[in-house]
């Protein structure tokens, strides 16, 4: 069972409210919630002022990944820490490559990806980015791996990867995916980079993150509010056992300041001429 810290601020409306605001400020309580995906423990503070002692106290061991709301973050050398739905987050973003290259009507001939994938976590993306693509090349240290794997999809589907572990072999791609986001900010090039790290480090490239779900079928009505439903159905499929949110679509991805969907991205690779050199529309 994991913990989801929320905090109830007060209402103006009333002298009466306010007063009893006052005094539950410094209170925390503690909820067991059950769901068709299983349970956790909601704690709704009353103030940003968090008595983090009495969160650890509370949490036991689950304080080691709360979900909290955007922006809040717990003191440092403390036992309380925030959960990043990393295995979940890198996920999407090749939901999100998929559905890009499926939507994308450019000739088979230039539907050409590369994946950066050092470790060769997502070798199991390989089978769904061949039936998309004519090409698929792959930039990895476990070169080995990967040339396993090109063996066996030349036998099952007809097709082969490009295997290299040479970031310079990203050129002539519509687009770079970089699921875990491992050297994704280093990347010379000027097709999108979708990517599962951090898209506001410095980067010579236009980096495509931070995906964002709509609370739609089984997440409608039991996120808690305040809380990213990204990291909410991060914490049950990690913490958990909701392995159904790999099929989770990506609603919109963030590109600098600005919000774009999937099929924005494919019409402005549709459009983009790839002899020269290509930009996200950025305002």
């Amino acid at each position: 069972m994991f913990a989801v810290l929320r905090i109830e601020k007060g209402q103006n409306s009333g002298l009466l409210s306010r007063a009893v605001h006052r005094i539950k400020r410094r209170k925390l309580t503690a909820q067991p919630i059950d769901t068709p995906l299983g349970g956790y423990l909601l704690l709704t503070a009353y103030s940003e002022r968090i008595n983090w002692d009495k969160v650890e106290a509370v949490c036991g061991r689950a304080a080691h990944a709360l979900v909290l709301p955007p922006g809040l973050e717990p003191p440092e050398g403390g036992l309380a820490a925030r959960f990043e739905p990393d295995a979940l987050r890198a996920q999407l973003i090749c939901n999100a490559c998929l559905e890009i290259i499926r939507r994308c009507q450019v000739p088979l001939y230039r539907k050409v990806v590369t994946l950066v994938d050092r470790q060769a976590h997502f070798t199991d993306l390989i089978p769904d980015l061949l039936c998309q693509c004519i090409t698929v090349r792959v930039v990895t240290e476990r070169e080995g791996e990967y040339r396993r794997v090109s063996e066996r999809m030349m036998e099952e589907l007809g097709a082969s990867l490009l295997v290299s572990n040479h970031m310079e072999g990203v050129g002539g791609s519509l687009l770079v995916l970089c699921p875990d986001g491992d050297g994704a900010e280093r990347l010379a090039t000027t097709v999108p980079v979708l990517t599962g790290g951090c898209i506001d480090r410095p980067s010579p490239c236009r980096l495509v993150g931070d995906p964002r779900i709509k609370p739609a079928k089984e997440l409608a009505g039991i996120v808690p509010e305040g809380i990213d439903p990204l990291d909410f159905a991060g914490a049950f499929y990690q913490l958990g056992r909701w392995k159904a949110a790999e099929q989770l679509r990506v609603d919109a991805l963030r590109c600098k300041g600005n919000l774009l969907k999937p099929g924005d991205i494919a019409r402005f690779i549709e459009q983009s001429n790839p002899q020269r050199a290509a930009v996200l529309p950025i305002k």
